[in-house]
């Protein structure tokens, strides 16, 4: 009744496989019955997969439910919103056609993102399940031609009305969306196309107006100059001015 994915680069503990099944069980058939469950990952060395975190697994679980995926991802929480950290319903993933196969990157955030009107989303915050690696040759997150074509896909599918708002008002749907084009315009900035990154945040100032994302308002359009003066924070932006 529930899918799961494992990504090959990276790991899960001894406790992860148990502790997700019994929060499954505890919910099954109720009316709190989550749609998608998504748990922490934490970067742990190789060597020591169980042996870091196993103090913390013996603690009781800490879990937030949210009443569809969209107000979780726009709850601010520590866990990252993607495939190898996520469990769906079997029926859930079915109703939505499973995967885009338009896109190789972000397509994990596009389903959790059509999931937002299929019922609650439950996080584990505690202990963290999914032991991440850093990835090989072979890796997407590291690529910014994909990661450009996954974000305009989610942009674009949003102006379609692929997203249902939640339970809670499109509020959250706004503050999803505005950082998905903040990742965007970052990974523009990142390529090396500071002319396309301004253009974006252009078209977007609306949508930064409506999730009241002043910080992207304020700052994006400056990385440029902020990155030419060599500050650190702005270290993604490769680009310099010849």
């Amino acid at each position: 009744r529930w899918l799961v994915f494992h990504d090959s680069d990276d790991g899960w503990f001894p406790w992860t496989l148990d502790l997700l099944a019994r929060q499954i069980a505890e919910t099954a058939g109720t009316a709190t019955e989550p749609a998608l469950i998504l748990f922490r990952e934490k970067e742990v060395p190789e060597t020591a997969l169980a042996e870091q975190l196993a103090t913390e697994a013996e603690a009781p679980p800490v879990l937030r439910a949210f009443p569809g995926s969209l107000e979780a991802m726009a709850s601010g929480s520590p866990i990252a919103f993607g495939a190898c950290n996520l469990a769906m319903r079997r029926d859930v993933f079915g109703a939505l056609d499973g995967f885009s196969t338009a896109i190789r990157y972000a397509e994990d955030n596009d389903l959790i993102m059509r999931a937002s009107g299929q019922g609650p989303c439950l996080l584990i915050l505690a202990p963290a399940m999914i032991a991440l690696s850093r990835g090989g040759g072979d890796h997407l997150t590291g690529d910014p031609r994909a990661a450009i074509r996954g974000f305009s896909h989610i942009l674009q599918a949003d102006r379609g009305g692929a997203y249902a708002d939640g339970p809670t008002g499109p509020g959250a749907r706004h503050r999803v969306t505005a950082a998905i084009a903040t990742k965007l315009i970052r990974r523009h900035y990142e390529a090396g196309h500071p002319a396309r990154a301004l253009g974006i945040w252009l078209r977007h100032v609306p949508l930064f107006l409506r999730a009241g994302d002043t910080n992207s308002l304020s700052r994006l359009p400056l990385v440029p100059v902020l990155a030419t003066l060599g500050l650190r924070r702005y270290s993604y932006f490769r680009w310099r001015p010849r």
